[in-house]
């Protein structure tokens, strides 16, 4: 059974939100998907602890927030991350107490990761560019 992790960001994002989106959204599937990361700790000759993925990881970039929202709302192995979070970082209740009362389009959806079978992430993402 080979996995897939697609993180899908914003097209208009600076490469610095890009890699801050990413790197939130891959920490939050890791703790809804435990095999995300292998148990087992990967060291180099030089003791020096590497990242066990378990699945291959990609990032794409979509067009709109319109184009994030569907994709999240398509799918039920799907999780969010949106303006909201980018503006009241470090401040959890308030984020919560925020995205628990909007929608999408209030939120304003700016990454969506999907996981699942291969096949069908790679189904769900096919619309999606390679984020350079």
């Amino acid at each position: 059974m080979n996995q897939r992790v697609a993180i899908v960001t914003l097209g208009t994002l600076e490469r610095g939100e890009v890699a801050n989106v990413a790197a939130i959204l891959c920490g939050q599937v890791s703790r809804t998907n435990s095999r995300f990361f292998n148990e087992d700790t990967v060291k180099s000759k030089d003791a020096l602890s590497h990242a066990a993925p378990n699945y291959s990881v990609v990032i794409l970039k979509a067009k709109n927030t319109s184009q994030l929202a569907k994709l999240a709302n398509e799918n039920t192995e799907a999780i969010c991350f949106s303006r909201i979070g980018q503006k009241l970082n470090n401040s959890f209740p308030d984020y919560a107490a925020a995205v628990s009362s909007s929608n999408a389009k209030d939120a304003e959806i700016i990454g969506v990761v999907v996981y699942g079978e291969d096949v069908d992430v790679r189904d769900k993402t096919r619309k999606f560019s390679l984020m350079t």
